[in-house]
């Protein structure tokens, strides 16, 4: 129903006579030598082409500069099309640790992620799944990992995503963050989803971290969510529709921990490389890959912010290692830490933070002074 919001609401738009729809377009950095005519897309190897995961030789590619001169202003909004790494040991290098945008995007069927998942999607031999992340997305995973597929079949889901959820054999997942309940970034819609699922019992919250965080909750504004975080934590006590004891499946929120290596599942194997090695060549290192077998994890303790910060704020607190480690064993691993945005050619990108460098959404140089007030950004 919200996709088709957004189809009405394009609709709407696109009826102004203001309004007007240019497709097939890629934007490049430095101006080439000779403008792009609309039926030839330029070659001048002086054109800085922008990372495209789906290029196509229909594109034509328009210099940023050339926008700048025709429009009064230019509104950067491409998204944030990458995922952010772990950048830990055996992120890329093992078998089975895949990203949470591939997977929600191979089982909406998006023809780019769909061929390149499918085969190497096997879960006729996945028992237990990990997500890193909290949010919505995480949530999204187990849920379509969980639910029985005869329920599945109702919605838009394709074919061959259906008939391998059917040989599914997935009895447990886990959802984890680095840090406390009330920095959970899932919505109460969602987990109410997660806690009504047929068959499928929630194995509830450590103690602790419940007892700490009702203590915390109590400093919580209005203005930060509080009623919202107090009925969120109010139905995660209250569990799950089906009890864990007779259920066929369980999932589980595991809090304060931050993943530091992702292992094999023979430790007698070569060791893996390290985080951040380019997902590209990893594949040629090793055939075939190992699979996952466990992951290595930092126990956490939450900080509070330092003075002059609103103690008001869960976000606000940081997640610290606290020197103790944790392995636990698993067959999957989905990363969903959120994304970033690709670094577009000709402006200043922040690559830690893997957004264009701005001030309020105008866009900034190096040195933090705006570039040009009309040259606005929003993620």
């Amino acid at each position: 129903m919200s996709v088709q919001n957004c189809q009405h609401k394009f609709e709407e738009t696109a009826q102004d006579p203001r309004f007007r729809y240019f497709g097939n377009v890629q934007i490049c950095g430095d101006s080439p030598s000779t403008p792009p005519s609309p039926s030839q897309p330029t070659t001048s190897s002086s054109s800085t082409i922008v990372p495209n995961l789906s290029p196509s030789s229909l594109a034509i590619q328009i210099p940023l500069a050339s926008l700048r001169s025709h429009y009064s202003s230019v509104l950067l909004t491409y998204g944030a099309s990458l995922d952010r790494p772990l950048s830990i040991p055996g992120e890329f290098e093992l078998q089975n640790v895949l990203s949470a945008r591939t997977f929600v995007n191979w089982y909406n069927g998006h023809p780019y992620h769909s061929s390149l998942l499918c085969p190497l999607l096997d879960l006729s031999k996945i028992n237990h799944v990990s997500i890193i992340g909290q949010g919505n997305v995480a949530l999204d995973v187990a849920r379509i990992l969980l639910k029985p597929v005869d329920e599945l079949k109702e919605f838009d889901l394709p074919d061959y995503a259906l008939a391998e959820l059917a040989r599914s054999r997935v009895k447990s997942v886990e959802i984890v963050g680095r840090r406390g309940l009330l920095q959970f970034a899932g919505t109460t819609k969602e987990v109410r989803e997660m806690l009504q699922l047929k068959g499928v019992g929630f194995e509830g919250i450590d103690e602790r971290v419940l007892s700490e965080s009702g203590r915390e909750l109590e400093g919580v504004s209005q203005e930060h969510g509080g009623r919202a975080k107090k009925r969120m934590m109010g139905l995660l006590e209250k569990g799950s529709r089906t009890k864990l004891e007779h259920a066929d499946k369980s999932w589980s929120l595991k809090f304060l921990r931050s993943p530091t290596r992702i292992l094999p599942r023979d430790p007698t194997q070569a060791q893996v490389n390290g985080g951040g090695q380019d997902p590209t060549f990893s594949s040629l290192l090793s055939e075939p890959p190992q699979k996952v077998g466990s992951i290595e994890y930092d126990l956490n303790r939450l900080v509070p912010p330092s003075t002059g910060s609103s103690l008001e704020d869960p976000n606000s607190f940081r997640a610290e290692a606290t020197g103790e480690k944790l392995r636990v064993e698993t067959d999957m691993v989905f990363k969903s830490v959120g994304y970033r945005s690709i670094g577009l050619p000709g402006l200043p990108f922040d690559e830690k933070r893997g957004v264009v460098k701005n001030i309020d959404g105008r866009v900034t140089d190096e040195s933090g002074s705006i570039v040009c007030s009309s040259l606005l950004y929003l993620l």
